[in-house]
């Protein structure tokens, strides 16, 4: 049996977004505080510039301790104009989940709006050229790694 939520997940990533919120509204009746669907919804809300509906439904879902919800408050909170809240949501979304889809991402577009984040800085002159932009956004967000010791060898 598939999961409706990962279905309107599906549609949502498909950019059916009508379809989406149709299946994950009919599912909140039954399940008010399911942070999946209430992540979905969130995101749907974000896709409209409904940012105000994407933060009660995170609110809805009771749990501060998801990234992929604090991502979606950090764009929220972004196309509400309040940078300062958008940050912090950002950086909570990153710092216990590195790997939460579109976290860094958010951040980088928070700490530097004006770029495009998404390009690989092009490098000029021979292999060794050292053309990237400095501080890392990594450092920016979370610290420099020049005390992190590795333990693989």
């Amino acid at each position: 049996m598939t999961d409706p939520v990962e279905v309107a997940a599906a549609l949502l990533n498909g950019g059916r977004l009508e379809e989406a919120e149709g299946i994950c509204r009919r599912l909140l009746a039954s399940r008010p505080e399911d942070p999946r669907l209430l992540h979905v919804l969130a995101r749907a809300a974000n896709v409209r510039r409904a940012h105000d509906s994407a933060l009660e439904f995170v609110a809805r879902a009771r749990r501060d301790d998801l990234a992929h919800l604090q991502v979606e408050c950090a764009i929220a909170y972004r196309g509400l104009g309040a940078h300062a809240a958008a940050l912090a949501a950002a950086r909570q979304a990153v710092a216990p989940s590195p790997d939460v889809p579109n976290g860094y991402q958010t951040l980088a577009g928070l700490l530097h709006p004006g770029d495009d984040y998404r390009r690989v800085p092009e490098r000029k002159g021979h292999a060794g050229a050292r053309n990237a932009p400095s501080p890392p956004i990594f450092d920016i967000a979370v610290g420099p790694l020049d005390n992190v010791r590795s333990d693989r060898r």
